[in-house]
């Protein structure tokens, strides 16, 4: 099945310092395929020194369930 990312997709993911070793994006995105769902579950490597202006990025981009 292919997966279309378009305007109306939602990004969700991960965040944290480790992200690239998370399994989370593999195993969201096979259920996210499974069901056509228009989400996209992404890592995002963030440091502690980064967390609050992550936060903020979050919010202004609108991503949900990180």
């Amino acid at each position: 099945m292919k997966r279309e990312i378009n305007g109306k997709t939602k990004i969700i993911g991960i965040i944290g310092k480790n992200t690239e070793n998370s399994l989370s994006p593999l195993i969201h995105n096979q259920i996210i395929l499974k069901y056509s769902l228009n989400f996209c579950y992404l890592p995002f490597k963030v440091t502690e020194n980064d967390l609050s202006q992550a936060i903020q990025g979050i919010r202004a981009l609108s991503i949900k369930g990180v």
